[in-house]
């Protein structure tokens, strides 16, 4: 109603309106009279359809039509339907490409182009604008023109460029800090705006970097407690009890009274605080002094259903259903158990218990007379898969605590049960990758989508030729080759003949053979020019005739030689013997460590000593009175003592005719075809090929180098390669240099606080917690140390629940977080003993075995250290080794370098183990670097994973030296890593 009223002006200024009005009605009135006598006396003009040139019809008179340059169609003609002519259309063009059909006057007034008469806009005629990727301050692009873009206040990025992937810089953002201690990831600009404290570029919020409020006790009316600020509990109606005051105990409640006992048995009521200060003791909340509590009754042993033992009074025993031993009695010895004891499991602890005893720690009983040998408690375990689809066989507790998802008891990873991430092809440059999109994007690289592969490669490929590295020749493109600061040979160049600056052939070590320079070959130089195919290092064997003796032995002419016998020639036989036998006696060769049946003259002059003829070679007359037997060292046979064996002794007596050697054959392991026994190509992780089998021709599948997503190298076949997320980088490609794209890496937090930048995967190795790719140490984001608490073993035996750190400070045994002393898990002796070892080794995050190892070493001495290398004295080489408990278990970490000719090699490895009466398990991680400058030095990584098992077998031998359990725990933990290092060179 307002708005009406103001639209209307106030009746005193109406008047002079009023008077105009009644004028302008008193003149149309004369208008109307003089129209109307002149249509008294003129008749109106005729009219008709009037057609305009733009093609419109309107009726009018002639005269009007003429005027208006119509043209007149005829009296009483009509516009409906239209008459009139149209004018031609056709397409008009604007700027922005877009297309309508209209005349040509009407394109040219909307400042079009006309394409002409009839021409028409499907298809569209008219040129498009040219469009290009447009980024805006926020990081978003979108595709525009380069005038859109610039008014938009964006960047163009060039004509034809896309937004996918998105070419556009991003905004920094880093954590941000808000007075109640939330925190969250934005820009610097966005939190200030918001009122937060912006924390510095690229910082995160997890761990939460921000200030917390101070909180504290809240006490309300009803005497309930809580933990708020302080201004909460104000708001609330509470009293604030203080910064960092706790709820527990509840500081509340009134504090409640009862009876309380002094020294003369006399008995007043107070509260527990004014009793104990009173030294009195409180006989508990709302208990009365009538009657009197605090006179001492008669107690005695008091035996329970379940067998346990308590001193109580008789009324207290007869309460409680018990049976009352008498007055005075006591609970040691108990006199409620029985004598039968049965083995008793807690979880995969078995100790030997009475049933009473194993119920009352929670265990569980396996019968009367049952015992801890063979072990009746099962360890429950099963495949645990992770994110990136790897599968490992765990518990359920540690599967969880590693964040994975356990699969069911009994359940495991072959064939792999863990769903796999999506992968794709991957272009850096010119390079193709299978990786996953995340990790595809973070190396900046370009996917190609899901489910796709390098074969073919989608990236823009450049040729392919040799690259030299001085000392051997791989084939590269131009720009991989470059990158190893190799000499590129031209697109199409192959590695044969050798096109290196320095001249290069088969090299041979052993068995093996390579193509490589003279300089550089370590072995048998075949020659220039020469190659592996047919392998030239593969040495012919044949018949060798001791001299002067009838002894015959199969062996290569070198070693024949070396023994002074007579090569009989390349594959001849010893059936039938072809060797004479007159004149003969043992020969002691080598210091005596060889003995041999050979001709006086011949033993002389091999510098040996004869021992008549006749004699023989068993048993031994070389051994200094030490019992002989057959020693076989690379299917070769030799009879001298266990201490002189270099390979694997038979036993006392054991001659070497008949030839008691395992047969050797081809063993196929990830490193290429070696000649091995079966069982030595076991301990190598290798597939034997057969008895008598070689490797010319090689039996072998086709090993080369194969990338894996962390970035280290490792050899495998293409089959084994994909299979384990790999890619295959060529058939004989080689590891050295490494061709793997550098894994991503950031900050990782361990549990005594320090920061560390490594790869995800060694974070986990480690029982770390990774803060992200690309994260930082500086400043430190990892918060204080954890003192998780659980059973610590201490002197002989005995248990106390302390932290890890606590534990090892006194020489205790850690056995990990949770764990306790009820009922004691600590052995009553020590860990000293022989010890059965088993070790398998893999690639990182893969399936691929690389080695195995079994054997029987005893524990007795605890003292010694670590050596890094065969020989002590080269000052170059450094190790140090920390021994911790990280996430409740004990941790060994040892980094080894060795420094030799300008190039550092660094070891480290990391062990986790659990330790248990029957011996310890541990699983880890060892990686080898090599960096430096020197000729010979290869830039590369690798990474194996591996796991451990030591089963005491016996106790150790006596006298053993005197040890702590921790000195114990420290010992077993280095021979461990002997183990592993041994598994690595």
């Amino acid at each position: 109603m307002s708005e009406r009223i103001s639209t209307w002006r106030p009746w005193s200024s109406r008047g002079t309106s009023f008077t105009i009005l009644l004028l302008a009605v008193f003149a149309m009135a004369q208008i109307l009279v003089a129209c109307s006598e002149d249509r008294k006396t003129v008749e109106p003009d005729e009219t008709g359809a009037c057609c305009a040139a733009s093609g419109t019809c309107s009726i009018l008179s002639e005269s009007d039509c003429t005027d208006a340059g119509g043209s007149y169609e005829g009296d009483n003609t009509a516009c409906s339907p239209n008459p009139c002519p149209q004018p031609a259309t056709g397409a008009c063009c604007q700027l922005s490409g877009t297309c309508t059909v209209v005349t040509q006057a009407a394109c040219t007034t909307a400042g079009g182009t006309y394409e002409g008469d009839d021409e028409s806009c499907d298809p569209n005629p008219c040129p498009q604008p040219t469009t290009g990727a447009c980024c805006l301050s926020d990081g978003t692009c979108s595709v525009d023109s380069s005038d859109d873009c610039a008014s938009n206040g964006g960047t163009y990025e060039g004509d034809d460029t896309a937004c996918d992937p998105n070419p556009c810089p991003q905004p920094v953002t880093g954590a941000c800090c808000f007075d109640d201690g939330t925190c969250q990831v934005i820009t610097a600009i966005a939190c200030t705006g918001a009122g937060g404290a912006f924390e510095g570029d690229d910082t995160v919020c997890d761990p939460n970097p921000c200030p917390q409020p101070a909180t504290g006790a809240c006490c309300a009316s009803d005497e309930s407690c809580t933990v708020v600020t302080s201004d909460d509990c104000a708001t609330g109606g509470g009293t604030y009890q203080g910064d960092d005051t706790s709820c527990d105990p509840n500081p509340c409640l009134t504090p409640a009274t009862g009876a309380c006992c002094a020294s003369d048995e006399s008995c007043t009521v107070v509260t527990s605080d004014a009793c104990t200060t009173s030294g009195g003791t409180y006989q508990g909340d709302d208990t009365a002094c009538d009657p009197n509590p605090c006179l001492t009754p008669a107690t005695g042993a008091c035996c329970a259903s379940d067998e346990s033992c308590t001193v109580v009074t008789s009324d207290a025993c007869t309460t409680s259903g018990g049976t009352y031993q008498g007055d005075d009695t006591s609970c040691d010895p108990n006199p409620c158990a029985s004598s039968a004891t049965g083995a008793c499991c807690f979880d995969l602890v078995c100790l030997v218990y009475t049933e009473a005893d194993c119920d009352a720690g929670v265990g569980q009983y396996q019968g009367d007379g049952t015992s801890c040998d063979p072990d009746p408690c099962p360890l429950l375990v099963g495949a645990c898969c992770f994110e990136n689809g790897a599968c490992a066989i765990d518990t359920p507790s540690d599967c969880a605590g590693n964040s994975g998802t356990y699969q069911g008891d009994g359940t495991n990873c072959d064939p792999n049960p863990c769903p796999q991430p999506t992968t794709g092809a991957c272009c850096f440059d010119t390079t193709c990758l299978v990786y996953t999109e995340a990790d595809c994007v973070a190396g900046v690289g370009e996917y190609q989508g899901d489910d796709t592969t390098c074969d073919p490669n989608p990236c823009d490929s450049s040729g392919e030729g040799a690259c030299c590295f001085s000392y051997f020749c791989q084939i590269y493109d131009r720009d991989t080759c470059l990158s190893f600061t190799g000499e590129y040979q031209g697109d199409g160049t192959t590695c044969s003949p050798f096109p290196c600056s320095d001249n290069g052939g088969a090299c041979c070590t052993g068995t093996t053979c390579l193509v490589i320079s003279q300089s550089f070959c370590t072995g048998d130089y075949q020659g220039n020019d020469t190659i592996c195919d047919p392998n030239p290092c593969m040495t012919p064997e044949g018949a060798c005739c001791a001299v002067g003796g009838a002894d015959c032995s199969i062996s290569t002419e070198a070693l024949c030689d070396l023994s002074g016998g007579s090569y009989q020639g390349d594959d001849t036989a010893c059936d039938p013997n072809p060797c004479s036998a007159s004149g003969t006696g043992a020969c002691c060769l080598a210091g005596g460590l060889v003995c041999q049946v050979l001709a006086s003259d011949v033993c002389t002059l091999s510098s040996g000593d004869y021992q008549g003829d006749g004699t023989s070679c068993s048993p031994d007359p070389c051994s200094g009175g030490d019992p002989t037997g057959a020693c076989c060292t690379a299917g070769t046979c030799l009879v001298v003592t266990d201490a002189q064996c270099f390979g694997t002794y038979i036993g006392d007596d054991v001659p070497c005719d008949p030839d008691p050697c395992p047969a050797t054959g081809a063993c196929c392991t990830a490193s290429g075809c070696v000649e091995f026994d079966q069982t030595s190509c076991g301990t190598l992780g290798g597939t034997y090929q057969g008895d008598g089998t070689d490797c010319d021709p090689d039996p072998c599948p086709t090993v080369g180098a194969c990338c894996f997503p962390t970035g280290f190298c490792g050899t495998a076949t293409a089959s084994d390669c994909a299979a384990n997320s790999g890619t295959y980088e060529g058939d004989d490609s080689l590891c050295f240099p490494n061709p793997c794209p550098a894994g991503v890496t950031g900050a990782c937090c361990f549990s005594e606080g320090t920061c560390l930048i490594v790869q995800s995967t060694d974070c986990s190795a480690g029982s770390g917690t990774y803060l992200g790719d690309s994260s930082s140490c500086e400043p430190n984001p990892c918060g204080p140390p954890s003192s998780t608490n659980g059973a610590c073993c201490l002197g002989t035996g005995s248990c106390q629940v302390l932290s890890g750190e606590n534990c090892m400070s006194q020489s205790g045994l850690f056995l990990g977080a949770g764990s306790d002393c009820s009922p004691s898990p600590c052995p009553s002796g020590d860990f000293l003993g022989v010890y059965h070892y088993e070790t398998t080794s893999t690639y990182c995050d893969t399936d691929i075995v690389t080695s195995h190892f079994e054997d029987d070493l005893t524990i007795c001495e605890v003292g010694d250290e670590i050596d890094p290398d065969d020989d002590p004295d080269d000052p170059d080489d450094t190790v140090s080794c920390k021994y911790e408990i990280v996430d409740g278990q004990f941790v060994q970490t040892c980094v080894y370098e060795d420094t030799d000719d300008g190039c550092t090699t660094r070891t480290v490895i990391v062990s986790r183990f659990r330790f248990d009466t029957n011996g310890y398990t541990a699983t880890g991680r060892a990686r080898i670097e090599m960096s430096g400058e020197g000729q010979f030095c290869i830039p590369f990584s690798s990474c194996t994973d591996f796991s451990f098992t030591a089963t005491r077998t016996a106790p150790p031998p006596d006298p053993c030296e005197s040890s702590s359990l921790a000195e114990q725990q420290e010992a077993m933990a280095r021979v461990a890593d002997r183990i592993v290092r041994s598994t690595l060179r």
